[in-house]
């Protein structure tokens, strides 16, 4: 089952945060620096904001068979996040895939935040 919800993933609950979105929408973040490493031409817009675990306890997930994260930027601190909240425990995700981007994500950090 694919669920879609508007909100942007992040480390804060139901806040609202600039998005920068560069010509090739795809690359958009909450990371400036991120964008900015990849475009020069970004406008900004605001996004809502959610937690991990809110948008699994909003969508009633209590089990997630495989969960991707490609969060632009941001994936070690909504890792790190959902880590300290119980959100990734075996028994609740059996499969995750973290897409990280160097610099400013890295696999080694991501991965050492899992262990």
């Amino acid at each position: 089952v694919a669920r879609v919800d508007p909100r942007a993933i992040g480390v804060c609950d139901d806040c609202i945060a600039e998005m920068y979105v560069p010509e090739y929408w795809a690359n958009s973040s909450l990371v400036k620096s991120y964008v900015a490493s990849k475009s020069e031409s970004v406008r900004r817009i605001h996004v809502r904001v959610a937690r991990l675990a809110s948008l699994l306890r909003d969508h009633n997930l209590e089990h997630v068979d495989l969960l991707k994260l490609d969060i632009e930027g941001l994936e070690e601190e909504v890792v790190r996040d959902a880590v300290s909240l119980g959100v990734l425990e075996p028994g609740r995700v059996s499969q995750l895939v973290v897409e990280a981007h160097p610099p400013h994500t890295r696999s080694e950090r991501i991965a050492d935040v899992l262990r």
